[in-house]
C-alpha cells in the first residue's frame, strides 16, 4: 500500500469547467464544485445518473490525482478520469473504476442520500491516483456513472486535482486517529429532559510523521507553507494506486481521507538527517 498523500494546491479552481455529458438541475451550477462549502454543490438533472465534467486550462498543469471529497455516490458507482494534452491527445486514461466501494452512504440516513445531508456527514468520497506525474495536462474529464442511485441524480460538492506530496516513510500507526466530530449541543430543560440542538458533522484527522528525511522535511514545509492554515488541503492516509483493477476507493481509504484545514505543527530534529512532525486536519 502506498504512503499517505497530501494535495495542497488545487488546480481545479483555475480551470474552466463544463458538463460535457448530462444536464444540470437549475440552481446547482457547476461552479459550486470550485468552492469550499459543502452546502453548495452541483446536482445533475433528475434521472441523470451518468455525467461527465470537463476541466480545461490555458497553460500546462501538473496532475497525478483527482479526488471528489464530498458526493452522494453509492457503492455501485464508477469513476473514470482522462488527462489530455494541449492538442487533445490522451495522456492517460484511468478506465472506469469503482468510485466508492463499500460506501456506507445508504446506511447513514433513512432519507434519500442527497447533498442536502452533506452537512450531517452523509457523504461518500472518490479518488483516482496515478503513480506518475503528468506535467503537460491541458484538460481532464471525470465521468461518473451511478445508475442505481436512489436520489436519481448525482450531487458533488468539490473537485480536487493537482500534484500530491508523499513522504518516504508513512505516517505512524500510533496516534493515527479519525474523529467524527458533531457540533450538536445537549442541554437540560427546566423539567429535567435532555434535549439536543442538532449541529453539523465533520471529520478530524490526527497523524504523526515519526520519521522525516531532510528532503521530506523540506518538501513538507513547502506543502504547509503553501497552504497555510486558512486554505483547505486534502490528506489521504491510505490511498490506492491506480491499476487495472475495477475495485478501488474502499471504506478504509474513504474514512482516512479528509479535506479541510490544518492546525499549526512543529518540526522536531531527531538525529542528523532525520526529524519528525505531525498533522491535524479539521474537515470542512
Amino acid at each position: 500500500m502506498p504512503n499517505m498523500r497530501v494535495i495542497s494546491t488545487n488546480v481545479a479552481d483555475t480551470a474552466a469547467i463544463t458538463q460535457t455529458e448530462g444536464t444540470t438541475f437549475s440552481g446547482f451550477p457547476l461552479t459550486n464544485m470550485q468552492t469550499d462549502y459543502k452546502s453548495t454543490f452541483h446536482r445533475t438533472a433528475v434521472t441523470v445518473t451518468t455525467t461527465t465534467y470537463t476541466l480545461t486550462w490555458t497553460a500546462d498543469q501538473s496532475i497525478n490525482a483527482v479526488v471528489l471529497p464530498c458526493t452522494n455516490l453509492t457503492a455501485g458507482a464508477t469513476i473514470q478520469v482522462v488527462l489530455k494534452n494541449s492538442v487533445g491527445g490522451t495522456v492517460i486514461d484511468s478506465g472506469a473504476i469503482t468510485a466508492c466501494a463499500s460506501s456506507p452512504i445508504a446506511q447513514l440516513t433513512t432519507s434519500t442520500p442527497t447533498g442536502n445531508l452533506f452537512q450531517l456527514g452523509v457523504l461518500s468520497k472518490a479518488a483516482v491516483w496515478f503513480t506518475a506525474q503528468y506535467s503537460n495536462v491541458r484538460s481532464l474529464t471525470i465521468r461518473l456513472v451511478d445508475t442505481a442511485n436512489p436520489a436519481t441524480y448525482i450531487d458533488c460538492a468539490r473537485i480536487v486535482c493537482g500534484q500530491y506530496w508523499q513522504p518516504t516513510y508513512n505516517a505512524s500507526r500510533t496516534g493515527l486517529d479519525v474523529t467524527v466530530a458533531d457540533s450538536s449541543v445537549n442541554s437540560r430543560t427546566d423539567a429535567g429532559d435532555l434535549v439536543s440542538d442538532r449541529g453539523f458533522v465533520y471529520d478530524e484527522l490526527s497523524l504523526n510523521l515519526g520519521l522525516l528525511s531532510d528532503t521530506d522535511r523540506d518538501n513538507f514545509l513547502r506543502v504547509i507553507r503553501t497552504a497555510g492554515t486558512n486554505r483547505n488541503v486534502l490528506v489521504s492516509v491510505f490511498p490506492t494506486d491506480y491499476n487495472a483493477s475495477t475495485t478501488r476507493n474502499g471504506l478504509t481509504e474513504q474514512q482516512y481521507t479528509v479535506y479541510g484545514k490544518r492546525a499549526n505543527a512543529a518540526f522536531n530534529y531527531t538525529i542528523q538527517g532525520f526529524g519528525s512532525s505531525s498533522m491535524n486536519i479539521t474537515g470542512w
